[in-house]
């Protein structure tokens, strides 16, 4: 696909030109259908994040290689805005070893040009100053809302590629039994997410147990084991992970491990060998249905089993799988469950009332239906408190992104499943501050109405990402509070 906005205007020019000699018809269907083409393609042009960034890199490199200079840029975003009105993205320079730095002019110059070339690209920059040796860019939030939003309403990712993926599991079970120790849940659990992570992500996964599988293919391997120096049958013998080389260069297989360490005894720092998974979760079910009583809140016992099992899994994978996971193991355990993977079921919940109340509103005629986002186009810079670009600029918009990131890791025997537990965290409290702060179904007044609009948009989209994040990680959403 092209990248500039000149070469997707060259394609949008062919595009309507074929479709003018196509459909010389007058009719209505002809010129519907040519239209859809055009604006697909311009959507489709409109909305890579990811690849946006790079462009950004590309012409600051090519500046930077213009004025005679060499030095490697990197493009970090901004995690949180402390203030409104401050900076979003950061540019920092690094040069090279013995290369001159660039200079406060140098960067003064790529401040003033920065907005202004970046009007022909997707999301706009609003303003760029210099502090010290770095640049600090405010981004036009119209653009990067409009492109957030459907870029997650076209989620999952394009599965074409359908590249594929072996999944090996590197674990003896107790035979006929479901009671393993929680090191060995943490790779089952492990195994399980990686494999929805890499399916998400377009592979075509296949499973194997028992021996490690021979490289008779090209495709990549990845070992979820607890041995770090595991032979596999991919590689040279170095045990390198990086795969094997043919006589001509070609790379065989790629192999990497994906090495989960045990579960730890909080009281004894040793590895808990008593305590099963069945046994924690069962605990933690029991404080659940307790919890549920003394609030005088009805928790049925499957809701609870469900959200016990949520729990349970969302500790045993919010520390990286490549370090020590801590567990309280004494007799009270479970008492008082991990509240990560709870509150985000909770937050999923309240998100899907809400909504449901918006489509009963319009089904009883109180609210008019919803206009697709192309229709409302400006009315976006309603999203205007700083929650509402909390939720785009943290979690919709590098989302994709980030799942593609944790699949990309797997595959190299990085494992970073447990960015995925702390993105779900993050926009539950994101959204839940938002839920309290913010009336969104408000009275079914005419001048409300786009405001409500493009509300409803963004927490579709945040419904998307909510809904997302558990199906990558094995919990059942609630369908109520």
């Amino acid at each position: 696909m092209p990248h500039s906005l000149t070469e997707r205007l060259k394609v949008l020019v062919l595009v309507w030109a074929w479709g003018t000699v196509l459909f010389s018809s007058t009719s209505w269907i002809s010129v519907t259908l040519h239209y859809k083409i055009s604006i697909y393609l311009l959507r489709m042009e409109i909305l890579s994040w990811d690849h946006w960034k790079s462009e950004l890199k590309e012409f600051v490199d090519g500046f930077i290689t213009s004025e005679g200079l060499q030095a490697q840029t990197v493009v970090d975003v901004a995690q949180k805005r402390h203030l409104p009105g401050k900076w979003d993205l950061s540019l920092m320079f690094v040069p090279f070893v013995g290369s001159p730095q660039i200079s406060e002019d140098d960067l003064d110059q790529l401040c003033e040009l920065l907005p202004k070339v970046s009007r022909d690209w997707r999301y706009q920059i609003e303003s760029a100053e210099r502090e010290s040796k770095r640049i600090m860019l405010t981004m036009a939030r119209l653009g990067v809302s409009i492109g957030a939003i459907q870029t997650v309403a076209m989620l999952p990712s394009d599965k074409r590629r359908r590249q594929p993926v072996t999944l090996h599991l590197d674990l003896n079970l107790p035979p006929g039994g479901p009671d393993v120790t929680l090191t060995a849940e943490r790779q089952l659990i492990a195994r399980d997410v990686t494999d929805r992570l890499l399916r998400w992500a377009g592979y075509d996964v296949t499973h194997s147990d028992g021996d490690c599988p021979p490289a008779s293919d090209g495709a990549p391997l990845v070992c979820v084991t607890a041995h770090p120096r595991l032979p596999l049958s991919g590689e040279r013998g170095d045990g390198d992970g990086s795969g094997v080389q043919t006589e001509r260069g070609e790379e065989k297989r790629r192999a990497a491990r994906l090495v989960v360490e045990p579960v730890v005894s909080a009281e004894t720092g040793r590895k808990e060998l008593e305590l099963t998974a069945a046994e924690l979760r069962r605990r933690r079910c029991a404080a659940l249905l307790s919890a549920g009583r003394s609030r005088e809140r009805g928790c049925s016992p499957e809701r609870a089993a469900r959200l016990a099992a949520a729990s349970v899994a969302h500790q045993l994978l919010q520390v990286s799988v490549g370090s020590p996971c801590r567990v309280a193991t004494g007799p009270v355990c479970g008492e008082r469950p991990a509240d990560g993977a709870l509150f985000a079921l909770y937050n999923g919940a309240r998100l899907r009332a809400l909504l449901a109340g918006f489509e009963e509103r319009v089904a009883a005629g109180e609210y008019p239906p919803l206009p697709p986002v192309a229709q409302l186009g400006h009315k976006f810079s309603a999203l205007s408190t700083e929650d509402e670009w909390e939720l785009v600029w943290r979690h919709l918009l590098p989302f994709p992104g980030l799942v593609q990131a944790c699949a990309e890791a797997s595959l190299a025997g990085r494992p970073a499943l447990h960015r995925l537990c702390s993105g779900l965290e993050a926009l539950s409290h994101t959204f839940s501050r938002y839920y309290s702060r913010t009336h969104v179904l408000t009275p079914p007044l005419e001048h409300l109405m786009d405001t409500l609009h493009v509300r409803i948009h963004l927490l579709k989209a945040a419904q998307i990402v909510f809904d997302t994040y558990f199906e990558l990680l094995g919990y059942e959403p609630l369908e109520r509070m």
